[in-house]
């Protein structure tokens, strides 16, 4: 399965001519013992080479074996869903691609199930007696572990920086799939004792090592010629820079390119009184061609079967002034509880895991009283906690996708607007019920056409409105009623929907934990609602309050 190649000889009187079209060609390379080029056959190599006489019947038996291979690989991929059914047939095939490539990158678009397509690399090398080491952003690792869990039935644990060094390095010498962040094995990698060559890796959103300067690319860098595997993924291999995709290739496939012919065949350069810099990129085209040996690339517009619905859980870490702000609320609420007042201190935990300004910018009396009560701090100086620069996160993934952020609080929706802002990000559509009727029907026909991206809207926006032209959704914050939550991704998804759509999740850790555990646990007795009876609000407010207070 490696890149189909072929031989050039040349002779004769257009000697020179032909091998200018030779050096034309991209990933040439001359073999000295037998003097013959040696020449991809990337479709712009095989059109150049055709101009060359001598090679027309070559060529031509050439393609058709790549064809006929070609038509076997696909026979061959298809059978992985014997195995493995919940495949789609797409998947399969990138299943088998990376399975057999063992150093490979999926890089299909969001929401093609890249995670799902490496189930039977880690099934199969785990019947092998390899260890497996999966990297992600810490928010995803709950997301590997239960997707594993559903999908081959193994155990997994999570290895973070949370745990001490030690307990950390003796986990890498179970038989467990490993869950690790980047940053944490950057750090303890030299100090593993294990046998690399029987290691496979996955390395998920892999815009993680786009930059050789990080701790994170010199320690991949630094096992990447000792593991039996390294698998990417990432779904947007190419963001702002065709260096930082270079950059994840290196790591890859080391031989895939020089740095220096990187620079002198695909960077456009800018010269002045100090030197030169690249000031852009050329012959992206060829660059991609050239890669597909070592990538697979599917778009939802390449396939004819989608996921109808992916659902996507990202645990968000509290700051340390979040854990305060709650401590103190927690506090607050024991102190006074059975009374209005302890309810009310509890509700205002939805804004704290938001982001603390949210929760210091509320008009709610009661935060007076927790200041003069000293149970919570005057202020927390600029701390936003964790959720916004994970939407970021999700946005530098979109491609062309149309997202909708859904929050709770207008307040919310404008730290976010203002958030993306400061960062350079292009303007989103805000939508509150501030807007009247007439703005808000125009902004969404706007959202529709184009001229906007992204989408924040409160709840007024959470049902009634078809918003089926969006593909992806973020729900900011987890409502305290199934409902609800089903209002808000009714807006972007029906059954029988012909583009998969995306649902994210951003739950804060330990509090929407709780939340989203008793709203998941209420849905299918709300689904199966009967004689028109809905659940109750409050008696899933009082669970969930409960809940975070301590008392079963």
């Amino acid at each position: 399965m490696k890149q189909r190649t072929i031989r050039v000889s040349l002779s004769g009187d257009k000697f020179y001519d032909h091998l200018a079209i030779v050096k034309s060609c991209d990933g040439r390379a001359y073999d000295k013992g037998s003097k013959q080029w040696v020449i991809p056959l990337t479709d712009d190599n095989v059109q150049r080479l055709s101009l060359i006489p001598s090679l027309t019947e070559q060529l031509e038996v050439e393609m058709q074996r790549m064809k006929l291979e070609e038509s076997q690989l696909t026979k061959d991929a298809l059978k992985l869903k014997e195995e493995y059914p919940f495949l789609f047939d797409y998947q399969a095939i990138g299943s088998y691609y990376a399975l057999n490539k063992k150093f490979f990158l999926i890089a299909d678009e969001m929401g093609l199930g890249k995670t799902v397509q490496s189930m039977p690399l880690i099934d199969k090398y785990m019947k092998e007696d390899r260890l497996v080491i999966i990297l992600a952003p810490k928010t995803l690792l709950p997301q590997w572990r239960d997707e594993i869990k559903r999908f081959i039935g193994y155990k997994s644990v999570i290895v973070d920086g949370t745990s001490r060094k030690i307990q950390r390095l003796t986990t890498y010498n179970s038989n467990m799939i490993i869950l690790s962040t980047y940053e944490s094995f950057a750090i303890d990698v030299k100090s593993i004792a294990i046998d690399w060559s029987n290691v496979v890796v996955i390395a998920d959103e892999a815009l993680k090592f786009k930059n050789t300067a990080t701790q994170i690319w010199r320690a991949l860098n630094f096992i990447r010629p000792r593991v039996h595997s390294f698998i990417a993924m990432t779904g947007t291999p190419i963001e702002n820079s065709l260096h930082n995709f270079f950059n994840i290739i290196t790591i890859i496939n080391p031989e895939f390119m020089t740095e220096r012919e990187f620079r002198n065949n695909y960077c456009i350069w800018e010269s002045n009184d100090y030197g030169s810099r690249i000031v852009g990129y050329k012959s992206l085209g060829a660059f991609l061609k050239r890669v597909s040996g070592i990538m697979i690339r599917r778009r939802k517009s390449d396939v004819t079967e989608l996921p109808e619905k992916v659902v996507q859980n990202r645990v968000i870490d509290l700051s340390p002034s979040q854990k305060r702000l709650i401590s103190g609320i927690r506090s607050y609420a024991e102190a006074n509880w059975g009374t209005e007042n302890a309810v009310q201190a509890m509700m205002l935990l939805r804004e704290v895991v938001d982001c603390p300004q949210l929760f210091y910018s509320s008009s709610s009396p009661l935060i007076k009283s927790l200041k003069m009560g000293k149970y919570v701090p005057t202020d927390v100086g600029g701390d936003l906690g964790g959720k916004l620069p994970e939407v970021l996160g999700v946005i530098d993934e979109l491609g062309e996708n149309k997202v909708i952020i859904f929050t709770q609080f207008k307040t919310m929706a404008r730290i976010i607007r203002d958030y993306m802002l400061e960062h350079n990000y292009r303007k989103p559509l805000l939508l509150t019920g501030d807007n009247s009727q007439e703005e808000r029907m125009r902004g969404i026909e706007e959202f529709k056409e184009g001229k906007y991206q992204v989408m924040i809207a409160t709840e007024i926006f959470s049902y009634g409105m078809n918003l089926q032209f969006a593909d992806i959704l973020i729900n900011y914050d987890i409502p305290w009623n199934p409902a609800r939550l089903n209002q808000r991704i009714d807006r972007i998804h029906r059954i029988g929907a012909t583009r998969g759509k995306i649902i994210i999740n951003l739950i804060a850790e330990d509090i929407e934990e709780k939340v989203y555990d008793v709203v998941r646990s209420k849905q299918d007795l709300f689904d199966k609602v009967v004689n028109g009876e809905a659940i109750d609000d409050d008696s899933v407010r009082k669970e969930i309050l409960q809940k975070l207070i301590g008392e079963d």
